[in-house]
């Protein structure tokens, strides 16, 4: 199975935050990865980090959460955009009742939203 992954653009004060989350059972480790960029596509920033053990959904939500946070310790806080690859965790965030969600990491990613970023996500394949 090959994906195909396209630029999408931004205006010239957003950024962009790609993340995405691993999970290989066989070595018992999980892995979260995510790049900052600018409007040209310019690399500004990226980071990875070990997670353990986890199911796809909960990967994914965490490859967004520590996305989320490592955009706000950089300073790009104000304006960006997410690619994203989990059309379930999207719907999990964008719900009306996600600020109650029973989901820890949803409801973690709702109050950095609420900290008076704009965020637009964009699911991609």
């Amino acid at each position: 199975m090959s994906r195909s992954f396209h630029w999408l653009g931004l205006e010239p004060e957003w950024v962009c935050l790609n993340v995405d989350a691993t999970i290989l059972a066989s070595m018992s480790f999980g892995l979260v990865v995510g790049l900052l960029r600018d409007h040209t596509c310019f690399w500004l920033s990226g980071f990875r980090k070990a997670i353990g053990v986890l199911q796809p959904l909960q990967a994914e939500l965490w490859a967004l959460l520590i996305g989320l946070r490592f955009a706000w310790d950089q300073c790009f806080f104000f304006f960006f955009q997410i690619h994203y690859n989990c059309v379930e965790a999207v719907k999990l965030i964008q719900a009306d009742n996600a600020s109650t969600s029973p989901i820890s990491m949803v409801r973690a990613i709702v109050a950095l939203h609420q900290k008076g970023c704009a965020i637009n996500i964009t699911c991609i394949s």
